[in-house]
């Protein structure tokens, strides 16, 4: 009856084994090792009854039961074992697509740092040619934003624009000045104001929503390796704001226009981790991503 229900029980772990690969690594390590666990149980219960077995008389018609009963056991361990393997190989390959996309990230940021010294050796921001504003579609405002939002943009560039300072004043007041100009969709000047800030308060809590703003207007404007670059800062390095969700909803997003599905995916996953902290709006928006690039994540 033991070796039954243990039977039964593995047939079950068996069954319900492919739908742990599209959990987070850390679900599926807890899975392996579980499943391990499992896996060294029934090899010493295996290892004992063939024992007991052997002690016996083999006319005995129950001990042919009990070999064809541990051969059939054996065999579902053996699945076992070559699953366990799979997810283990699974789950180093995650690993290595993150590491390949933190690389790529890394090898944008040196990017931008060589543009900007050019554009600074050229005369300045003005001088660099992305700076014209492409007609887009309106970014979505975020839910709990506090009046924060991003409106349509302008169907033409402005050809001058004021010169952008942060004034003299603590950082919450200069941050209030950057803001401004995102919320009246002056997005050049805002870009350049919320960069100030970022330099001068890298340590301030109200960096991430810096960051936040900066990967919108980047994503706006076209520039999706940028925007990728702040999202995943924001993501990363603040781990409990507010708005890590919209951020692995829009990094998924540049993802799929970077033609990177599968990393876009991996966003995604995260999101699906911490959905009950979203909007209604927001899980919609993630699911129609999901379906854009093949996740099969909802």
């Amino acid at each position: 009856m033991q070796r039954l229900l243990a039977l039964t029980f593995l047939a079950f772990l068996t069954c319900t084994l492919p739908a742990s690969a599209q959990s987070s690594p850390a679900v599926m390590t807890e899975r392996i090792d579980a499943l391990e666990r499992q896996l060294r149980l029934m090899q010493r219960r295996l290892s004992g009854e063939q024992v007991d077995i052997a002690a016996q008389p083999s006319a005995s018609s129950g001990n042919v039961s009990d070999r064809r009963l541990l051969a059939d056991l054996s065999a579902r361990l053996g699945t076992l074992d070559r699953q366990i393997r799979q997810l283990n190989g699974r789950l180093e390959e995650f690993e290595y697509r993150q590491n390949e996309m933190a690389e790529t990230l890394e090898q944008l940021r040196t990017q931008m740092a060589v543009q900007r010294e050019q554009q600074l050796a050229s005369g300045g921001p003005s001088a660099a040619p992305d700076l014209a504003v492409p007609e887009q579609a309106p970014v979505q405002p975020t839910d709990a934003s506090g009046g924060e939002q991003l409106t349509a943009l302008p169907t033409e560039p402005e050809v001058e624009g004021p010169t952008v300072q942060l004034p003299e004043g603590t950082a919450a007041e200069r941050y209030d000045y950057a803001f401004v100009f995102v919320r009246s969709n002056d997005l050049d000047s805002g870009r350049i104001a919320m960069e100030q800030f970022l330099e001068a308060h890298s340590g301030d809590p109200q960096a991430a929503n810096a960051k936040f703003w900066l990967g919108r207007i980047h994503m706006q404007q076209g520039r999706n390796g940028e925007a990728a670059q702040m999202f995943l800062s924001l993501i990363e390095e603040h781990p409990n704001h507010s708005r890590r969700a919209d951020s692995l909803v829009d990094l998924s997003d540049v993802l799929i226009r970077l033609e990177a599905p599968e990393d876009a995916c991996n966003a995604l996953a995260e999101f699906r981790r911490i959905e009950d902290q979203a909007s209604a709006r927001l899980k919609a928006n993630a699911r129609r991503l999901s379906d854009r690039a093949r996740c099969n994540l909802f």
